[in-house]
């Protein structure tokens, strides 16, 4: 969680009690530590490193045995440049591997998300950093009346399974507030984090007594972004527990 509060560049603080974000993640710990940006730094460094030893004592030793080899009479000669062109092009490809890997870690390093909640014992801090909607805002939780829930279902193209299509599935969280006489809402799109929306949901349903609403009606990808539509309240049911089990 800290490492989430970094990137939202909010400070550690003993009354927070959970945060999320609409960065993704696999659902699979393993899956997330071997994309970390540092895993992939590290593992593309340590083969960069041992492709450049190995073809810089490969290269003197082919051309310390070719020059021997000429002295002699050249009769080993093609054998060595066989040898050459098949070390050199394995070398290519695993330097290359290296380097793709590295500039991938660093591109994981500075991803971060758009939109964060960070859950206090007494307000939900709201921060998103979009191009189209940027801002912070601090939403107690005497203000705040009921949160919805929307599923989004994308689908994408996969190399590994057939029917060649897969389904992923999103959450879009609406908090609904009053401010100034008015109510207002502010949104976390497109999120699969779900143990720690869970976390804050359940918090607020046992602690805050603040229902969630969930509806069926799953969204597209481009209409996740919208404001959220306070007319289709009838489409909605109350909720308890786990909402990944409802999707």
């Amino acid at each position: 969680m800290k490492k989430m509060l970094k990137e939202a560049n909010v400070s550690w603080d003993e009354t927070i009690i959970a945060a999320t974000s609409d960065k993704k993640t696999s659902g699979n710990r393993f899956l997330d530590i071997v994309s970390n940006g540092y895993t992939l730094i590290i593992t593309g460094t340590i083969l960069v490193i041992i492709t450049v030893a190995l073809t810089l004592y490969t290269t003197v030793g082919v051309y310390g045995l070719a020059l021997i080899d000429m002295f002699f009479g050249g009769a080993h000669m093609d054998g060595l440049m066989i040898f050459g062109i098949i070390y050199y092009t394995i070398a290519f490809f695993v330097g290359a591997g290296g380097i793709v890997a590295i500039f991938y870690g660093i591109r994981q390093r500075s991803r971060k998300g758009n939109t964060y909640l960070i859950l206090y014992t007494d307000h939900m801090l709201y921060k998103c950093q979009q191009e189209y909607n940027t801002g912070e805002k601090s939403v107690p939780f005497s203000k705040m009346h009921r949160c919805f829930v929307q599923p989004t279902q994308k689908t994408f193209r996969s190399m590994t399974s057939w029917p060649p299509f897969e389904k992923q599935f999103y959450v879009n969280f609406h908090i609904e507030y009053d401010a100034f006489g008015s109510v207002h809402y502010v949104s976390l799109p497109l999120s699969n984090r779900y143990e720690e929306l869970n976390q804050i949901i359940t918090y607020l349903q046992h602690e805050q007594n603040i229902p969630v609403y969930f509806t069926d009606i799953k969204l597209s990808v481009d209409d996740s972004f919208k404001n959220f539509d306070s007319t289709e309240i009838e489409h909605f049911r109350q909720i308890e527990g786990n909402i990944e089990s409802y999707i």
